[in-house]
């Protein structure tokens, strides 16, 4: 499965994306911040499924992680989304994402390709189940990703990481918006991290 999450509007506290998949939209999803603050509530659909994300206390993995984001599938609360740290040594340090969802847990690892942009593997254990990638370059602050995913339910995971990475790394609260083109490149050196990333997975992937 392959979906692509484009932002379709940006305001002082709001954003929102359409979910698409080929030519059909199949699902929304919308941001809402405030005053004095960067954290958020989003709220969507993929296809049938509705979701939210609010910033709030981390119950599902007690002392790990930051930026807790809880999770609420059709009303349910399911999990919560996080970021974290791996520590191999002093020198084998990198940030990454978590989740604890309906009892499983994932990981999502961002790894910096230059000017191919971003790419961000998903993992069930030692399994990569989705991919997520992000271009170097960014017009008119409206952010775009790309989702492979061996099912929906992979996707729908790998959806949610994308949203938090969005609130953490590129939501500006109370900044105007940049028109024209900006260019982010980051370049991963950890070989550790960079061992998470397999080219390959994206020609395993179907439509």
């Amino acid at each position: 499965m392959i979906l692509k999450l484009s932002q379709t509007e940006k305001e002082l506290y709001s954003a929102r994306f359409e979910i698409c998949r080929e030519s059909a939209q199949a699902g929304t999803v919308s941001l809402q911040g405030t005053m004095g603050s960067r954290n958020a509530v989003i709220g969507g659909n993929f296809y049938r499924t509705r979701f939210e994300m609010e910033f709030g206390e981390n119950h599902y993995m007690a002392g790990s992680g930051f930026r807790p984001y809880r999770l609420v599938q059709d009303g349910v609360e399911v999990g919560v989304v996080c970021q974290t740290m791996f520590s191999g040594g002093f020198f084998n340090k990198f940030e990454y994402y978590m989740m604890m969802k309906n009892g499983q847990a994932y990981d999502m690892y961002p790894v910096g390709l230059g000017k191919e942009g971003n790419k961000y593997p998903v993992y069930c254990g030692d399994v990569q189940i989705a991919m997520a990638e992000k271009d170097c370059v960014v017009y008119d602050d409206l952010h775009q990703y790309r989702i492979l995913a061996q099912d929906a339910d992979a996707a729908l995971v790998t959806l949610l990481f994308c949203m938090h990475l969005y609130v953490n790394e590129s939501y500006k609260p109370g900044v105007k918006t940049t028109e024209g083109k900006m260019k982010y490149v980051s370049l991963t050196t950890n070989k550790t991290l960079k061992r998470k990333y397999d080219s390959a997975f994206k020609d395993r992937i179907g439509r």
